[in-house]
């Protein structure tokens, strides 16, 4: 089955581009044109387009300098970081859904991943020095280890039992 995508150009207007559009392609547009998401009526994004721009934001969540994962919550993440975010995403897609709806779904991208480094880097039966040691590709080895180590401390581990994360 084919799927159809809506890019936008600078002006405003679109077309209908035939053809699955995957997150390979993003990088191929032009510089003016961006994928056209629209939202249903309670301001979430639909269609072909979001589950692309949901992709994307898996990525952005990943990239370390981009968000950081040495921060305790979503929270503290600086807003300059998430704005830079949510800049880049606009650079790519014209979206019909509220930057605090983005800022939301990064945010629940970026805790997804630090749980999933968590579940697959941070070992139970492993001495602090082999963690310390054990940094995921794509990871920027002073973030992980302020991650680890905060992982590793009482507060770390009261968030952990009360989900706090």
């Amino acid at each position: 089955m084919r799927s159809h995508c809506i890019v936008q150009d600078e002006t405003g207007g679109t077309q209908r581009v035939c053809g699955r559009t995957v997150l390979s392609d993003l990088y191929e547009l032009d510089l003016v044109e961006r994928v056209q998401v629209s939202s249903n009526s309670f301001g979430q994004p639909v269609g072909s387009e979001a589950r692309l721009l949901v992709g994307y934001m898996g990525i952005l969540a990943r990239n370390a300098n981009m968000l950081p994962i040495n921060f305790e919550s979503w929270h503290k993440v600086p807003e300059s970081n998430k704005n830079q975010a949510l800049d880049n995403i606009k650079a790519r897609f014209a979206l019909d859904v509220s930057d605090a709806y983005v800022k939301k779904a990064l945010g629940k991208r970026w805790r997804d991943h630090k749980s999933t480094l968590k579940k697959d880097y941070f070992k139970t039966k492993t001495t602090l020095d082999e963690r310390l040691q054990n940094v995921p590709l794509g990871i920027l080895r002073y973030q992980w280890e302020e991650v680890v180590r905060f992982w590793t401390s009482k507060k770390g581990e009261v968030c952990v039992t009360y989900k706090i994360l």
